[in-house]
């Protein structure tokens, strides 16, 4: 709640400074809160692909994890009373919609660095389940 007013405050304050500078530099005050608005509306969607792409991360990551966790268990090394023999398939699965939603994910990044650092992972855990297969 705090995080949301103070954010708010933020980008009225980015917008009210804008629109003085652009009521400086502008002839008129129609393209002046135009221009406001523009700089306003761009800082807004700076701040929304960083907290979004922040949030892909954190789900990106879960599903690594849980991707590296099944691998794992089909090396041998799965949970106490699962024969890998007769989980394997359901494990395959699992894993295969782990790269699906993983590849989802990587569409809706917003950072090139990321999406190649991500697109890199991805191709790694999808070899280390061929070469389980």
């Amino acid at each position: 709640m705090v995080e949301g007013g103070v954010g708010g405050l933020v980008l009225f304050g980015v917008a009210a400074t804008a629109t003085v500078v652009a009521l400086t530099h502008g002839e008129e005050l129609g393209s002046a809160l135009e221009d406001g608005g523009r700089a306003a509306r761009n800082f807004a969607v700076g701040i929304w692909a960083a907290v979004s792409d922040k949030q892909h991360e954190k789900v990106l990551n879960g599903l690594a994890a849980n991707i590296e966790t099944h691998l794992a268990w089909l090396g041998g090394s799965g949970p106490p009373g699962k024969d890998p023999n007769r989980w394997g398939d359901k494990w395959k699965k699992d894993i295969q919609k782990g790269l699906s939603e993983m590849r989802k994910r990587l569409d809706r990044l917003k950072s090139d660095s990321d999406r190649e650092k991500w697109q890199k992972t991805i191709e790694q855990l999808e070899k280390r389940l061929q070469d389980a297969k």
